[in-house]
């Protein structure tokens, strides 16, 4: 279970966040919790929690680190082309939530019915396709 929204921002947003833009909007993958991209970073971004909110067709997308009090967060205005980022914490992680996105999208945009999971005494990796196409969760 993650931490409250407050153990990440205990001063408030943003804190000592940095600032950055990113041109991927909502309806990248970025809208749905529960949707295919979602699947797939969970997979691909590892010990991180996802929530999002949506109002008058704005998205609202929060990162948290469940091992340390990184966090990212953008809102995405319905019908705008670029949206801020704000990260924070030792973690960058809404670089490998771009990341996540950038391969997903490299891979044709897998739906979760093409992944896997292969568990073994030396650990758990997951894989898209084939077993060999595999990484470390």
């Amino acid at each position: 279970m993650r931490p409250p929204h407050s153990a990440y921002l205990p001063g408030g947003f943003p804190g000592d966040a940095t600032a950055t833009t990113t041109t991927l909007t909502a309806a990248d993958g970025f809208a749905d919790r529960f949707g295919p991209f979602a699947f797939a970073a969970g997979l691909r971004v590892p010990d991180c929690a996802w929530a999002a909110d949506e109002r008058d067709g704005d998205h609202s997308v929060w990162w948290y680190g469940l091992t340390d009090r990184s966090w990212a967060a953008v809102l995405f205005r319905r019908g705008a082309h670029e949206s801020t980022v704000y990260q924070s914490g030792p973690r960058r992680l809404w670089d490998e939530v771009e990341a996540a996105w950038h391969w997903w999208t490299g891979e044709g945009r897998p739906s979760p019915e093409r992944f896997g999971l292969t568990v073994t005494r030396e650990g758990q990796r997951g894989w898209l396709d084939d077993p060999e196409n595999s990484w470390r969760l």
